[in-house]
This record gives C-alpha cells, structure tokens and sequence, in this order.
C-alpha cells in the first residue's frame, strides 16, 4: 500500500509541476511588474507565545493569513482549513458540528483559541465552533503536542484565530471609514452581509464595529440529494476598541455576540431522515476580552508584557418537537493569562525568557423542562497553571527547553463527587543550521487532557430496551497524556523572483490512558459505581474508563514554489493508528491526502486552482462501526477582480467548491460532503 501511494504521489506531483513549468513560460508573454505583496515569512505567535518569522523558527506551524481567508469566502473553518497537512474537519456539512482533527486527534483533544479566550465548550454531539469567520484576520495552527505551553486539551495541536482590528481598513490619509460584503451561495441559497464601521477616534485610538447575518436553506449534496433539516440563520456582531497610550502600549476591548437558530437532529453529524429526533437549536454566545500589551522594541533588553482577561458565555436551547422536551445547557468561562517575555545576552548565547501563570473556571449548567439534566452533569471545574519556557540561540543552534505545571479541580453539583488531577508538561526543541537557509530539528514535547465533565459524572438513562443502556459516572478517571518524538527538515532556495520551501516532518506521537467508553452487562437490582439496575431484565452500564495505550505515527510534506505572480503549494500527509491493547488500528484517524494549490496573481486580477485527492481509507479497528472510506479527488477554483476604474474600493469574489459535483464522504463523518457550490462576493469600501 505504501508503494502505491508513493506512485500516485510522484504522479500528482509530476502533473503540477509540469503544469508550474508550462505557466513559467507563458509568464514572459505579459509585461514584468513589481512583486505583489505576498507574507512570505509572516510573524507567528503561537508556537513559542513571542514573536518570530515562520522560516525562523522549525515547528510545525501553519500560518492563515487574511488573504487567503478571504479568497475562500467562508461559511466555517472547513472552508479555509483544506488541503493542508494532517488537518481535517469532520462531523458533515452543517456549520455547527464541524469539530478539527489534528494528526487523528479531535474534539477536546484539540485546544481552540480565540483572541487568547479557551473555546472549552465540547458537550455530546452539540458542536464546538460557533464563530463569525468574517471577523478573523489570522488564524495560526501548531500540530503536535503542546502543552508544556498551552495545557490540557492540546494533545493533537493547538488552533489560534485573531480578529480585526479597526487599523488593519485604513489607509494613510483616513480617518474613518465604512465597509460593507454581499455573498451567495448557491449549495444552500446562503445569502450573506457583513458590514464593518471602523476608524479612528483619536491619534491612538481606532475601533471597529461589525455586524453579519446570514441565512441558508438546505444543504444540496454531491449525490444530488438534499440534507433535510440542515438550514440555519445566523446573526453575530463584533465591538473592538484599541487605545494606544504610548508607542508601547496596547490596550485593546473586545465584545462579541453570536446567535444561531437552526432546525436539526439531535445529533448534528448525522442524518435522521425519520425526523424523530428533530430539534429547534438555536446557539447564543457572548465574549468581552481585554489586553494589556507592553512591548520595548527599543532598547537593547526587549521584553514583553501581556495579559488577558475574559468572560465566555455559551448557551444551547433545544425543544424537541415529537415530546415538547426542552433541554438548557449553559457553560460559563472566567479565565486570565499572564506572560512576561524578557531577551538577554549571556556567555555568547542570545536567550529570550518566557513565563507566565494562567487561571480558568469553568461553570455547567444544564437542565431538562426545568429539572436536572443528567446527560451535561452541574458541575465547575477550576484550572491553575504557571510555565516557563527559554529561547536559546548560539551560533547555529536554537534550543527552546520548556516546562509547565497545571493543578485542575472539578467538582459535581448533583453528585458532589469530585476529581483533582496534577499533570506536569515537558518539551525540548532542538535545531540547526545545515547552510545558510536550510536547517534541521529533532523535538520531543508532552501533551495530555484533563478528563471532561461528562466523562466524569455523566449518569442517567442512554437508551430504553431489554437491555436498557444506562451511563454510569467514573470521578476516578486519569488524565489521558501523550509524548511526541519528531524529525523535521526544511530547505530555503530564496532568490529574488524564484523563492522554494520545502518541509518535511515525522512524528511519533505515544499515547497513554486514553479515555474509551466500557460496556458491560449488570443484571436487575444490582448495583454498580452507586448505579442500581431497575430494569426488569438486564441493563448494560456504558462507564468512561482509561483504556488505551497506543502510537500515532506520520509524514507531512510542505513545498511552496513563488516564480514572479505564481504561486505553487504541493502538501502530503501519511498518518497511522495502533492500538496497543489489541494490535490493532486505532479509530478515528483520517485519511491519507494530497493536495496542491496554483494561483496566479497580476495586478488586480487573481485566479488559483486547488486539488484535493484523499486516499482509500481502510485502516480501522475490526470492531468499528465505521465503514471503509472510498478515495475521491477534490477541485475548488477561486478568484478575485479589483477593477482599476474604482481604485481599490471594490473587489469582487468568484469561487466554485466542489467543481466536479463529486459525491464523497470524509473519513471521520456519517454524512457526504456538499456538492458543486458557486460562491460570490462583492466587497465595497467607502
């Protein structure tokens, strides 16, 4: 099997690069012009938490520009985040159960970050990501373990979104100014409108008001089938207020509400043609963050400050229409971060410092027509963590050592059960220069999660029959841990109108105590776990224990080729799962995919073609209920016009998704993907 993907792979990236080659020549036929303004090495935070340019540092970071955000005119994130490596977003087509995978780890597996604010609302099949994707600017995503940075929940990766910034529209001689984007899409009859009022309000302050709304029918399939129930209507706005007391100084407030009402079944990821478990959902979130940036770019001892500050609240309301059931679950977030960063000269070494402590507090809430909930237990959980972390550089060489500690407390209200864990995160990174651009590194770095309050204090009935399925609590649960060992390689050719990036990375991610759900049989009036079996005949107790031991192994390869206005991007993932308690496949783990992408940008005209070919997935346990995956090949075109006659105040999007009309299922979900999408957007700035 190797050896045929290897094939395929060296055929797929024969064709493009003779398709690359073949455009280089046609390229002399139109008038040379100056070098579009292209990142090629854009500042990323989010592998260190400080500042550094992605060629600079050897992590396996992937860094999302605006950009590139906007060429895909966006409904979610599965729009901007294929095609990459060892990323997937599995749960089907509608928006709400969209839930990442990072190197087959998903749900709380993979930490979430919004302007410094832990997304840590993962409950049942309910959702994970309820954002406006129009008001993210960047979004960073590092893979592999990360928590002798981040903590819990950072086993697969960690992905960070930013917002706009009212100074990110104005130009040099503007004050003020008002901007306003018109969308359809035509798989869903998706009618968009986001406006945007920003300026500057004095010297150094600038704000920036936006408002969305959005509404869809039902989702059209490759198939030509419709996805019953999948429409949706979607309201959010954003406030941003930054104040510049100094050259400095940041201080920044944040306000953001979003509001989704949608019809749908109980279970999201699915499809439930019989409309038994139909629900009317509808999302309501709300975010105030506050920063405090200091940063002293200008003396010899750099150092920085940051805090952050916020309040998260989400609320899911869903009435069932066949019983009248109402069910209410609320998650409230408290949360702080403190990081003080210090760059210092010693012994012919160049280190730069980093620590910091972090607070959050969690509160559930949930009920069921007004009684207790047992399904989404009351419960609050309380997490307290310091770290350091040193970046070292002597001569060639970088070493970035770095440690952290995190204390969590978690407590029921219906039970009073508790659980206190302790988990201590280690990494060290270590690279070299080979020649001047091209470099190599060798890391090791820990990760683990905390267990989550379902699987800790869930209880209640799951299912009624003979045998009747019941949930059962375990507060005894360990926290689940992993260790990354990781190989990486990446090569610059970096001339002037010919730039080449090649990085090649292999992991070996070991996982220990993983949390699986455990089956077995009880008979009537027996108890068990402080669980007694009413059920006349048998039950069988469904009870989270720490069960799995195993090895997540991989091979990503990035290439980026810029020749004058084009760009070519060739990406590879080969990933798979052992399951060392029976030798077999670990679920869950998505497959095997190529993807390149050719765009070409002149002037005030873009166009770009990307290709996604994911491999036959049949690398799963014998005793999953998944299906075998069939392969399937993917073409998304997109462009972008700025007509010259109105001097950039327009731009006008075209896109097709799905070109082929293709019908196709993603490993990791139970529906097909959306067929042939035509998307447009017209953006106005006054």
């Amino acid at each position: 099997m190797l050896i045929k993907d290897f094939v395929f792979l060296k055929y797929i990236l024969f064709i493009h690069v003779f398709i690359f080659k073949l455009i280089f020549v046609n390229s002399i036929l139109f008038a040379i012009q100056e070098k579009n303004e292209i990142i090629l090495n854009p500042i990323t935070v989010i592998g260190t938490k400080t500042k550094n340019k992605t060629n600079d540092i050897l992590l396996p970071i992937i860094f999302i520009g605006n950009d590139t955000i906007k060429l895909e005119q966006p409904e979610s994130l599965d729009d901007v985040l294929q095609g990459y490596p060892s990323l997937e977003i599995s749960g089907g087509p509608r928006s709400t159960s969209e839930k990442p995978v990072i190197r087959g780890m998903s749900g709380r597996r993979v930490l979430i970050i919004i302007d410094g604010v832990k997304q840590n609302f993962n409950s049942g099949h309910k959702g994970r990501l309820f954002l406006d994707i129009d008001e993210i600017k960047k979004i960073e995503i590092i893979r592999g373990p990360s928590s002798a940075l981040y903590g819990s929940d950072a086993i697969g990766g960690v992905i960070s979104l930013n917002s706009k910034d009212g100074i990110d529209y104005l130009s040099e001689d503007q004050n003020h100014g008002f901007l306003t984007k018109l969308g359809f899409h035509s798989i869903n009859n998706n009618k968009l409108i986001n406006s945007m009022i920003y300026g500057l309000l004095s010297d150094n302050i600038d704000y920036l008001i936006s408002l969305s709304k959005s509404k869809s029918d039902d989702i059209k399939l490759g198939n030509g089938n419709i996805l019953k129930n999948s429409s949706s209507e979607t309201l959010s706005n954003m406030f941003k207020l930054v104040w510049y007391p100094n050259i400095n100084n940041k201080i920044s407030y944040k306000n953001s509400n979003f509001n989704k009402y949608e019809q749908t079944p109980l279970n999201s990821d699915m499809d439930d043609v019989s409309n038994l478990s139909l629900v009317d959902k509808n999302i309501i979130k709300n975010t105030h963050v506050i920063n405090y940036n200091y940063s002293d770019d200008f003396t010899k001892n750099n150092y920085i400050i940051d805090f952050n500050i916020y309040e998260s609240k989400t609320e899911i309301n869903e009435f069932r229409k066949i019983d009248q059931r109402i069910d209410n679950i609320k998650l409230k977030t408290h949360g702080l971060e403190f990081i003080f960063s210090d760059r210092f000269n010693f012994i012919n070494t160049k280190q730069k410092i980093t620590y910091g402590l972090e607070d959050n507090y969690d509160i559930y809430n949930s009920t069921r027509n007004g009684g207790i909930l047992s399904l989404f237990p009351k419960a609050k959980t309380r997490n307290s963590a310091i770290f350091l972390q040193n970046e070292i550089s002597i001569y060639k060489f970088n070493i970035i050592p770095g440690i952290r500690y995190d204390r969590f407390f978690t407590k029921s209200e219906h039970s009073n059960k508790e659980n206190t864990s302790t988990n201590i995160s280690k990494k060290l990174h270590f690279e070299s220069k080979i020649f001047d651009n091209d470099n190599i590194f060798i890391s090791y770095s820990e990760g683990f999660r905390t267990p989550s309050i379902q699987e800790l204090f869930i209880s209640g009935l799951h299912y009624s029959g003979s045998p009747q399925g019941v949930f059962v609590p375990n507060p005894y649960l360990s926290p689940e841990e992993s260790k990354n060992y990781e190989f990486g390689i990446k090569l610059i050719n970096d001339e002037k109108i010919n730039i080449k990036n090649l990085n090649i990375n292999y992991y070996q991610n070991y996982l220990y105590n993983f949390i699986d759900s455990d089956v077995y049989k009880i008979n009537y009036l027996e108890n068990e776990s402080d669980v007694i079996c009413n059920n006349p005949g048998s039950c069988l107790y469904y009870k989270s224990i720490n069960i799995k031991n195993g090895i997540i192994e991989g091979t990503e390869i990035q290439y980026r080729q810029i020749y004058r206005q084009y760009v070519l991007d060739l990406n590879y993932s080969k990933i798979i799962g052992i399951n060392f308690n029976n030798n077999d496949y670990l679920s869950n783990i998505p497959a095997d995919k190529v993807s390149s992408n050719i765009k070409y940008d002149y002037k005030n005209f873009l166009v770009g073609i990307k290709s996604i070919y994911a491999f036959k997935q049949d690398k799963i346990p014998k005793t999953s209920s998944r299906n075998v995956t069939d392969e399937y090949l993917v073409h998304n075109i997109y462009s972008k016009i700025k007509p010259t006659y109105f001097k950039d105040k327009i731009e006008l999007y075209l896109s097709v998704n799905n070109l082929s009309n293709l019908s196709y299922r993603k490993h990791l979900s139970s529906i097909d993907e959306a067929g042939r999408n035509f998307k447009i957007q017209l953006q106005y700035v006054f």
